[in-house]
């Protein structure tokens, strides 16, 4: 047995040196400049790097103020940021709904053809993202059924999108939402905490 785990253990040493040994450190993205505290990141089909900090450290200025946000920064592969970057405003409802990133950034993720899902504490929201445009498709507001802040949120091969709590047990849980965001079911009451992100599995039955 032990000869047996002995050999196992230097087969994934092997393994893991020559999975390493692929990769290549092309340093600091976007560049050196870029610092803070990142709580969410995706990459898109394009291969475009959406990143937001948990702080609010984006201003969004209007005519008459200026005001703090956990806005999203938009970085082409090159490191140039994207014509639509950054996005501090979302609106959803066909232009008659607008929200301001005014929340924290709790984790970032991708739909099933690649849009952005991006979460928020404060008044906990999930937002859809055109990842082509950085124009909102659709929003939820899941916080009754989560009853937790949000961890990052994963995807079905269907579309279906799953998010949970950062605090789990007792009753809060990990929810399925339709791709409107719109609430379908529980899919896990009672996770363990605390959590961050998780992954589904393409069919959803595996979180």
């Amino acid at each position: 047995m032990i000869k047996k785990l002995f050999t196992v253990l230097a087969l994934v040493a092997v393994l893991a040196s020559t999975s390493l040994a692929q990769w290549q450190n092309l340093g600091a993205f976007p560049d050196t400049s870029y610092k803070g505290g990142t709580h969410g990141i995706a990459v898109d089909p394009d291969g475009k790097v959406w990143v937001s900090s948990y702080f609010k450290d984006i201003k969004w200025v209007t005519g008459t103020d200026t005001i703090p946000t956990a806005g999203i920064l938009v970085f082409n592969p090159d490191g140039t940021q994207a014509s639509f970057s950054p996005i501090t405003v979302v609106t959803t409802g066909g232009g008659f709904v607008v929200d301001t990133l005014k929340g924290n950034c709790r984790g970032m993720g991708t739909d099933e053809v690649g849009n952005i899902l991006y979460c928020q504490s404060g008044t906990t929201k999930i937002f859809k993202i055109d990842y082509k445009t950085g124009e909102g498709i659709a929003k939820g507001e899941p916080y009754d059924y989560v009853l937790s802040s949000l961890t990052a949120p994963s995807t079905d091969a269907a579309g279906n999108i799953f998010v949970g709590p950062v605090v789990g047990g007792g009753s809060t849980a990990i929810v399925r939402l339709g791709s409107d965001l719109q609430y379908i079911d529980n899919a896990v009451v009672g996770p363990p905490d605390i959590a961050r992100t998780f992954e589904v599995s393409a069919d959803g039955n595996t979180i």
